[in-house]
């Protein structure tokens, strides 16, 4: 497992459950991590800080906010 130091300002679930989605202040990304291993699955680099994030509800997608006012669709989730 890893160790990301920041503070979180968002968490999301995967329908599955498999994946933790954190949305960090310090850092510009948001990080899935697995569920089962505890390990970084996947890193959306974002260009400023993640202020928000939410799972669709069939769990596939992840939408994220970051201070540059833009939203992110991110797919692949449970896939």
């Amino acid at each position: 497992s890893e160790y990301v130091e920041g503070s979180v300002t968002s968490v999301g679930c995967s329908k599955s459950g498999y994946y933790i989605i954190a949305g960090y202040d310090e850092s510009s990304y948001c990080v899935a991590w697995n569920t089962m291993t505890s390990d970084r699955e996947g890193t959306m680099k974002h260009p400023t800080r993640v202020s928000c994030l939410m799972t669709s509800p069939d769990g596939k997608c992840v939408a994220t906010g970051c201070w540059d006012r833009t939203l992110r669709i991110w797919g692949n989730m449970d896939e």
